[in-house]
Order: C-alpha cells, then sequence, then structure tokens
C-alpha cells in the first residue's frame, strides 16, 4: 500500500490531502483473524482512494476491487438451505430437485467469488458506495448504500438465485410460486 498527501494552513484551519492505494494487500493481513472454523472473508485488495480533510469535514472518492475471493468456512448455498430448513423436510426435497453440480457445491466448504469492484463517494459524517455487486456461480448482490459516523447503515440491495437453484426452491414448496420473476 502507499499513501501521499499535503498539509497546508497547518496552524490555521488544515486542509489536508491525501490519496490513498493499495495493490494485491492480502484482506488476512488486515483483517482480525476470526476463531477457527469461522467465516473469514479472502482475497486481494486493490484501491485508489483520494480524500480531502477540510473545515472538520471529510470529501473524496475513489474505487475498491477485491480479486481472488472468497468466504472461507462460508457455503453461501448450504446456508440459504439451512435459512429454508424452517419447513420441515425441505431441505431433503431442495437437495432431490437439484442439478447434481449444485449437490456438489452443496458440500463444499468455501464460496467463491467473483472480482468485486465498487465506487466509494465521501462527504461530511457519511460514506457512500455505489455498483456494489456481489457474485457466485449460485447467487448475486446489487445495491448501492451508505454508512455515517454515527453507526448508521443503509444497504437496499437485490438478490438473485440462479435459475436452476431458484426452479428447484419453487418446485418444492408451492407457495413460493409468487417468487417467481
Amino acid at each position: 500500500f502507499s499513501v501521499r498527501g499535503t498539509v497546508s494552513e497547518f496552524l490555521k484551519e488544515p486542509d489536508v490531502q491525501v490519496l490513498f492505494r493499495t495493490e494485491r494487500l492480502a484482506l488476512d493481513s488486515i483483517l482480525p483473524s476470526p476463531p477457527p472454523d469461522q467465516p473469514q472473508l479472502r482475497g486481494k485488495l486493490f484501491t485508489t482512494l483520494q480524500f480531502r480533510w477540510i473545515e472538520n469535514r471529510l470529501l473524496g472518492e475513489g474505487t475498491v476491487r477485491l480479486e481472488e475471493a472468497r468466504l472461507e468456512n462460508l457455503n453461501v448455498l448450504r446456508e440459504v438451505f439451512d435459512r429454508l430448513a424452517i419447513l420441515p423436510g425441505l431441505t431433503e426435497t431442495l437437495l432431490s430437485r437439484l442439478p447434481d453440480s449444485y449437490r456438489e457445491r452443496f458440500f463444499e466448504k468455501d464460496t467463491l467469488l467473483e472480482p468485486v469492484e465498487f465506487r466509494v463517494i465521501a462527504k461530511g459524517e457519511e460514506v457512500s458506495w455505489e455498483g456494489l455487486r456481489i457474485a457466485s456461480e449460485s447467487f448475486e448482490i446489487r445495491g448501492s448504500g451508505q454508512a455515517n459516523l454515527k453507526g448508521a447503515f443503509l444497504f437496499p440491495a437485490e438478490i438473485r438465485l440462479d435459475p436452476a437453484l431458484s426452479g428447484a426452491i419453487i418446485r418444492s414448496v408451492e407457495e413460493l410460486r409468487f417468487l417467481t420473476d
């Protein structure tokens, strides 16, 4: 990673400008280590963030990209099935209606993700992100959101399941027919 910046009007009202970059920074070198067998995000982080601190306000923007991403110790497909398991016998029915490739994925330990890239914007006490897309072979999440220094967090997102998976779910539970399209 690299950081470059300038400070002007240091003794009056400082104007701080910073350019922050990372290239192939391993997430496990900057994220806290979870307990054994707990989920952890792995991958290589690329960022270009340019920020300015002036008059007690943060202003700036940049891009964040994650490559070679995987959720270690978390199989999202299996997690979806586990959440649906509140209906008796549903998991077995779903598994029996999935294509063989899905049944194999169901028993994998990790979830491999496609590259993730999104834009970040900072204004005052708020940071927002645009065009966030997190995807694997089985699902896709798209959305934009924001967070502020007071702890508020908003991330409305659209979740899409692979057609084979959603079809198996709908065929297994007649009441879910309204989810089509």
